[in-house]
């Protein structure tokens, strides 16, 4: 896997018990479209079966529920970005899930992002799931100041967005701790097939 760029929302497997299906455990670990454990893959990753949509949006919100069920989890949290991936990922969690059990992170961190964020609140706000704004350009701004000068994230794009990636990915695990809930990943088949995302980002 490369290590290009910020990209769509990663995540890691359940964990040993949630993976056991044992009750009473919780796991805050991620869930994307990957087998599950003890699976082979052919559900998770079988070819899209773009003649029967309906079938396709089914067995997304099957898998969501019962990874969710699985982990003795209380729901998930979505990073959402107001792009395509995060929103279609959100819609179909919340339908799987319920809005109650769907938390929203929107994590801008520079001025670009700020008309993407106002789509992100709207769209969690039309969804009715809770969800909270943090904006991370002064986290940024602090993690650049403490980096060995000769790291200057400033000097390449690449370097910057994937630091980003990262913050992001850090307070999204933070609030699936605090809340008991599964990061769940938004990343497309596309990235995932070219390998264009951010190790340990979102």
């Amino acid at each position: 896997m490369s290590d290009r760029g910020p990209s769509a929302f990663e995540s890691d497997a359940l964990d040993e018990r949630a993976a056991s299906g044992t009750r009473g455990s919780r796991s805050s670990d991620g869930l994307d479209a990957g087998p599950r454990p003890g699976e082979s893959g052919d559900d998770a990753d079988a070819p899209l079966d773009a003649a029967d949509p309906a079938a396709e949006r089914e067995r997304v919100c099957a898998f969501i529920e019962r990874t969710v069920e699985d982990a003795a989890a209380d729901g998930v949290v979505v990073a959402m970005s107001g792009g395509l991936d995060s929103t279609v990922t959100a819609a179909l969690a919340v339908e799987a899930l319920g809005s109650e059990n769907v938390y929203g992170l929107i994590l801008p961190c520079n001025k670009i992002g700020a008309p993407h964020a106002r789509d992100a609140e709207a769209l969690a706000d039309a969804l009715g799931i809770d969800h909270d704004t943090v904006h991370l350009q002064p986290l940024f701004a602090q993690f650049g100041a403490v980096a060995p000068e000769r790291f200057d994230l400033h000097d390449d794009p690449v370097r910057s967005g994937n630091a980003i990636a990262r913050l992001r990915m850090t307070i999204a695990y933070l609030a699936a701790n605090a809340t008991g809930r599964l990061v769940c990943g938004t990343s497309n088949r596309s990235e995932r097939l070219l390998g264009y995302l951010t190790k340990y980002g979102d």
